[in-house]
């Protein structure tokens, strides 16, 4: 499959919402290693919790775009999805990533449904260019919303990156941060690409999604027939991205050390055919086991989030 072979899909704004959650649940229904699954809570935290929350996100998204009143905003859209998720039990931030990365693709994806089926902008290019204008025109007023959702959420990891003092003019967590953001002129784009050092997630608004463009079509839909079952392909989607980058979070909550060691890790057990080995298994075992050990600081959060947007992604244009 081609990239002039990929089309768009969805016919309205209710089927985009309802994949945002099909992608949501397919990634938390899935046990990974270090990360909540159908057999593995966090800190109590289950699948279920993420599922509940995941619904209600749902809710909330069809209910904004049947507002009418005023003009949808990526930033708007972003802090209403945020409020309903710290609002609803267990109240924690539990799908902030999910959040952040689906919201310029939905705000794209409405743009699609007014193209004709046939016309060049419902192919995979003409998404990732529009997606690209949605970023690059966001707003100072987007950024103000964006730094309200995060101080909403309490996103974990902001203050010390990587034990280190944030290396930006634009810490959140201060006082003063949204007038700084307003006589600074500063988009949310802007901001994304202020932490794209120490966030892969702000990397995907600094890049266009080029990480998760690039391993859609030079890995997954290559390998995508030697997956026997979508949990299956799921875990391997997770895997590959934790071998392909230091999760974020884990580089947040510990340092760059930790986040490489896991890294190097899922790497091996890449090298070992995964699940489909002994040693592979084992592999997997020891380092879900590990991960589990320190109580929540080496959940890759961050790896979990882009398995859900690529799934998202993939079902967008029938590549799932």
């Amino acid at each position: 499959m081609i990239e002039s072979q990929l089309t768009f899909r969805p016919s309205s704004i209710l089927d985009i919402i309802n994949i945002m959650d099909e992608a949501s649940c397919l990634e938390f229904s899935t046990d990974k290693p270090g990360n909540i699954g159908p057999n593995q809570k966090i800190k109590g935290i289950s699948f279920e919790n993420l599922k509940f929350v995941s619904n209600k996100i749902k809710i909330a998204n069809i209910k904004y775009f049947k507002d009418e009143s005023e003009e949808i905003s990526i930033g708007k859209f972003i802090y209403n999805a945020v409020k309903t998720m710290v609002e609803t039990q267990p109240y924690e931030n539990l799908l902030l990533g999910h959040i952040l990365l689906y919201s310029p693709l939905v705000i794209a994806s409405k743009r699609f449904l007014e193209e004709p089926k046939d016309g060049k902008l419902r192919k995979w290019k003409g998404f990732w260019d529009l997606t690209e204008e949605i970023i690059d025109f966001s707003s100072v007023s987007d950024g103000i919303w964006l730094t309200r959702s995060i101080i909403l959420s309490k996103a974990g990891g902001i203050k010390n990156p990587g034990g280190k003092l944030v290396n930006s003019k634009y810490d959140i967590l201060e006082p003063d941060i949204e007038k700084k953001i307003i006589s600074d002129n500063k988009t949310l784009k802007d901001l994304f690409i202020d932490s794209a050092e120490y966030d892969l997630i702000a990397r995907q608004y600094a890049s266009n999604f080029k990480f998760c463009r690039d391993l859609i079509l030079n890995w997954l839909i290559p390998e995508i027939e030697n997956f026997n079952s979508k949990s299956e392909l799921v875990f391997n989607i997770f895997l590959k991205i934790l071998s392909q980058e230091p999760d974020s979070l884990i580089f947040r909550k510990n340092n760059i050390a930790t986040a490489l060691n896991i890294q190097k890790r899922a790497q091996e057990i890449q090298e070992n055919n995964v699940n489909q080995t002994k040693r592979g298994r084992n592999l997997t075992s020891k380092l879900n086991n590990y991960m589990n050990s320190k109580n929540g600081k080496l959940n890759p959060g961050t790896t979990a989030d882009l398995t859900a947007v690529v799934i998202f992604i993939c079902i967008l244009f029938g590549i799932i």
